[in-house]
């Protein structure tokens, strides 16, 4: 059964490891497009990345950090993961 493709947008510096970020892309079979060269947050570019839901969770938690612990130990992604809960 084919996954469905989701698309997620994020705020992205690209100015550190770009090559690094590009082949873990890559290895992760994630797409992208950059929407807004000069972003709305500090001039970053808004980019969009597309994948399944999973590879969208892989990315929010290893390239964008979106790891922090609750009171209960379990990890907090916020509206990130709300959106990405939601995806069939």
């Amino acid at each position: 059964m084919e996954q469905k493709v989701h698309a997620m947008q994020f705020d992205t510096c690209l100015f550190d490891c770009v090559s690094e970020f590009l082949n873990w892309l890559r290895a992760n079979d994630i797409t992208f497009k950059i929407l807004i060269w000069n972003g709305p947050a500090g001039g970053n570019p808004l980019i969009e990345y597309y994948g399944t839901k999973e590879q969208l969770q892989k990315l929010a938690i290893e390239q964008f950090h979106f790891d922090e612990i609750d009171e209960n130990g379990e990890y907090y992604f916020g509206d990130i993961m709300e959106e990405l809960n939601s995806l069939n």
